[in-house]
């Protein structure tokens, strides 16, 4: 898979997420259930989109290095 076919993955599972969760939240909540590996970009990497949707390229971007 490349780069661009995760990102797309991505941002086209968050669309059945509910529309009150922050952008970040949803592609944090995503890449842990389908991926598994947010907490470890979370905890080992430093980087959490959870609130900060600021950082969510930076966060899909380390995730798909992890995989």
């Amino acid at each position: 898979m490349t780069y661009e076919e995760f990102r797309e993955d991505v941002l086209n599972g968050i669309k059945t997420f509910q529309n009150d969760w922050r952008e970040g939240q949803k592609v944090f909540n995503y890449i842990d259930s389908k991926y598994h590996v947010a907490r470890k970009v979370q905890f080992d990497y430093g980087v959490d989109c959870f609130y900060r949707n600021d950082l969510i390229d930076k966060f899909i971007e380390t995730a798909y290095k992890l995989l």
